[in-house]
């Protein structure tokens, strides 16, 4: 029969289904495969701009001294919050155009390839992601920013700074691992560090599952260290405005969480 002629033609259609979670996964799901590397390379462009601009911006602001006239009706609270809110806010907007420059493009291509109209977005994929960035975001700005207040030149702070961005960015070396054995303790791991557990979220849910106890684990453990670096970050501010041209050892970072001088 033609039917039967054409579909024979036509080659398998295979389908996955998870029945821990209820997920399938098939071959028109080219999106799914494609976002876990795009969300990678957004969050790269991101961490790696954001760090530049939170080191820069707390340090010449301790050279010139202009940070004690502006602490002189914030707290170190307020600003270093508002400083991550004003750069959260502004890498959100690079990141919402490219998102918006691409959708549009992809709804231009698919008038002229049939495959992309059977494109299927994966919602719950970018909600995950959303859900975990934000706090990955203010992480990294807790950290960057309490480097930038410990020492006493811009150029330092990038050179540490290029040591800690490798934590974010480990998953990226474990990547066969990632696809190979998911539940690898290494990959668990990964899962729930807060550092890496971004990265570690995005791929895994792009090529596979993820427990839901993981997610919310891995969740909370971000958030949690993300609320702490920020208020580390505050109290480092502080005993740096006190130091003017002493850059602060790994004790008297220490000291500062601990005390808050």
């Amino acid at each position: 029969p033609a039917e039967s002629r054409l579909r024979l033609l036509e080659g398998s259609r295979v389908t996955v289904h998870d029945v821990a979670t209820g997920r399938s996964f098939n071959q028109n799901e080219v999106v799914a495969f494609i976002l876990p590397y795009a969300a990678t390379l957004l969050f790269l462009f991101s961490t790696m701009t954001a760090s530049g601009y939170l080191l820069g911006v707390v340090s010449n602001e301790k050279e010139n001294r202009t940070m004690e006239v502006m602490l002189t009706t914030l707290s170190p609270g307020q600003l270093i919050g508002g400083k991550t809110l004003g750069l959260l806010a502004a890498t959100l907007t690079q990141l919402f155009i490219y998102l918006l420059t691409a959708v549009v493009a992809v709804v231009v291509i698919a008038r002229f390839v049939p495959e992309l109209q059977q494109v299927q977005m994966p919602w719950g994929y970018l909600g995950i992601v959303a859900l975990f960035f934000l706090p990955a975001y203010a992480l990294l700005a807790g950290i960057m920013i309490a480097i930038g207040a410990a020492v006493t030149e811009l150029q330092q702070g990038q050179q540490v700074a290029g040591l800690l961005n490798l934590l974010f960015v480990a998953p990226l070396f474990m990547l066969p691992l990632f696809l190979e054995d998911p539940s690898h303790p290494l990959v668990l791991l990964a899962t729930l560090f807060p550092t890496t557990s971004f990265l570690a979220v995005a791929l895994r849910w792009g090529a596979g599952t993820i427990p839901a106890w993981q997610l919310v684990a891995g969740w909370a453990i971000l958030v949690g260290s993300a609320l702490a670096a920020v208020w580390a970050a505050a109290r480092v501010v502080r005993v740096g405005m006190l130091r003017y041209g002493q850059p602060l050892s790994v004790k008297g970072l220490v000291a500062a969480v601990r005390r808050g001088w």
